[in-house]
């Protein structure tokens, strides 16, 4: 079961990875759309913030040694 959840966490970390490295700075500049409407952040920003999630949900599920 938790080896199923390391997979899929794992899966997810190098999709976002595979995401970052593929899209050029222009795509990554775009501001980001939240309720219609655009803000400060870009996408750049929110593709950060998911490699940050994730890395420490791994560091996290690391440290509890339940991989």
């Amino acid at each position: 079961m938790m080896s199923d959840f390391k997979n899929k966490v794992s899966n997810a970390y190098f999709n976002i990875v595979d995401i970052d490295n593929t899209l050029d700075k222009k795509i990554k500049s775009l501001p980001r759309r939240h309720g219609g409407t655009e803000n400060s952040d870009t996408v750049g920003d929110l593709i950060d913030d998911l490699k940050y999630f994730l890395e420490e949900l791994i560091s996290e599920v690391q440290w509890w040694n339940i991989l």
